[in-house]
């Protein structure tokens, strides 16, 4: 990782202020893939098998690569040839299976519109069910005491304020897990643009840019 030219960060509040090019391509909602090296590098060994049901641009990829780790990758949509289409609500699949490592980066309900597969299109209720399954797949397809980290935001548009991370977190420990970690992930200020920002202003509302990374453990 030192070799990469990335230092671990050594507190829980994990502040990238932009993306590194050599991890992951273009892709909606793409996060910093120095976010998947300091989880690999805190919560795996070199060998170690890390699953990334959601893998969008390819970070976990390109970050199991750099740090030795194995790593399968599956999307609904795929968009790079490492990756094997999967609906991760439908299971994983049995390559997956006894995973040291689980990365979970769903879409934060509805900030963004991924596509008309996305469960972004949906209600809040339909979303907590969404996040049930796949607490209780990714439950299935860990080794004992395997890991399973999970981003999340609480920002909703213009929706009244829904604590995501709160309600999400819960759910995971009714599904076998329990938390071992809470990182702060913050997402940078950049991304809201102009019209969020004077409205914010105007109605005397902050804007939610605090990103959390929950990690859990298998019971």
């Amino acid at each position: 990782m030192v070799k990469f030219g990335c230092e671990p960060m050594l507190f829980n509040i994990w502040n990238f202020q932009g993306l590194d090019e050599r991890l992951g391509s273009e892709w909606t909602g793409r996060i910093p893939g120095q976010i998947a090296m300091n989880i690999i590098y805190y919560f795996t060994k070199e060998g170690n098998l890390v699953v990334d049901p959601m893998a969008g641009g390819g970070s976990t990829i390109d970050a199991c690569l750099v740090m030795g780790r194995k790593c399968r990758a599956y999307d609904i949509e795929p968009s790079r040839k490492e990756m094997v289409e999967n609906d991760v609500t439908k299971g994983y699949p049995e390559r997956a299976k006894n995973a040291d490592l689980v990365f979970l980066d769903p879409p934060y309900w509805n900030m963004v519109t991924y596509s008309d597969k996305s469960i972004s299109t949906k209600s809040l209720e339909e979303y907590y069910k969404y996040v049930n399954q796949l607490a209780k797949n990714t439950n299935e397809t860990l080794k004992s005491k395997g890991i399973a980290t999970f981003i999340i935001c609480d920002l909703t548009r213009d929706d009244p304020f829904q604590c995501l991370s709160h309600e999400c977190a819960k759910i995971f420990e009714k599904n076998g897990f329990k938390i071992i970690h809470r990182v702060s992930v913050p997402l940078s200020t950049q991304s809201a643009n102009g019209d969020e920002v004077n409205k914010a202003k105007q109605n005397k509302k902050m804007l939610g840019r605090d990103r959390v990374l929950y990690v859990f453990q298998k019971l």
